[in-house]
């Protein structure tokens, strides 16, 4: 593996959840992208800072494949607002003669679609599971996630109910996302990630899962639906059809925006 080299990167926001983008499309050096040198990167203080870390690599089967890292380094889940930002990036850098993209990720095949500047949607899978706890949902919209209702969030101590909540789900130590929704005419909420271990602006999954298991939770009849939240980085729109066993032709659309870009020796 090769470091002490000059790498260009580029770095992307979605409604306030940002990401680092490296471009491996081309032949590029065999950089041992380490979980050290991940969240070095990923460091608001001694690095370019971000949520998440992605890498844009070629597939067989689709435009591209996205390798995706949560800020402390570790290879992580699906990652909405990140997918919808690498979908961006390849339009802005790569094609922009197509605005329908196919990629792979650890968790399948998606589709993201440019709808105009700026603005990107996600299709993501079918959802046929999840559980029902006594205060919480967890779902599994490509990553993990523990939606709990109630009824004020602006004053919510985020770090502790994300640690509070954080393992208390199916998927054990691995631990979950944690999103608090405050349901109304403007649906808001607030996410804890794990990875991040904090609070981020906005999480894609997150506004996902919290769109269905609204739906779950006030008994929505089947039909065509469009759910729009409120994170602190922005608005987002979850399209959805519920069905007799659960959620088809899921969509996640919102803001997809390049920041800067630059070079770094790693």
């Amino acid at each position: 593996m090769i470091n002490g080299v000059e790498i260009e990167f580029f770095k992307y926001q979605g409604a306030g959840n940002d990401f680092i983008i490296v471009n491996q499309l081309q032949v590029n050096p065999a950089i041992d992208w380490s979980r050290e040198l991940v969240a070095k990167l990923c460091d608001r203080y001694f690095g370019i800072g971000a949520d998440g870390f992605i890498i844009i690599q070629p597939a067989e089967s689709a435009d591209f494949h996205m390798l995706y890292y949560n800020s402390d380094g570790q290879v992580s889940t699906l990652c909405g607002n990140g997918s919808r930002c690498a979908v961006w990036f390849y339009y802005q850098n790569v094609r922009n003669t197509i605005t329908n993209v196919r990629f792979t990720t650890n968790e399948g095949l998606f589709e993201g679609e440019v709808i105009d500047s700026e603005l990107v949607k996600l299709k993501v899978l079918d959802l046929n599971d999840w559980k029902e706890k006594s205060d919480f949902y967890f779902l599994n919209t490509g990553s993990p996630h523990i939606v709990l209702f109630q009824s004020s969030i602006d004053q919510a101590d985020m770090d502790e109910v994300g640690k509070r909540y954080r393992n208390q789900s199916p998927n054990g130590a691995a631990g979950s996302n944690v999103n608090l929704v405050q349901v109304g005419s403007e649906n808001k909420i607030r996410t804890y990630e794990r990875g991040v271990e904090g609070e981020t602006l906005a999480c894609g999954t997150g506004i996902i899962a919290s769109a269905l298991a609204k739906a779950v939770h006030k008994a929505y009849p089947v039909g065509t639906y469009i759910e729009s939240f409120e994170a602190k980085g922005g608005r987002l729109q979850v399209y959805f059809n519920k069905t007799e066993s659960g959620f088809e032709q899921i969509y996640l659309e919102g803001p997809a925006q390049e920041v800067f870009k630059g070079k770094v020796k790693i």
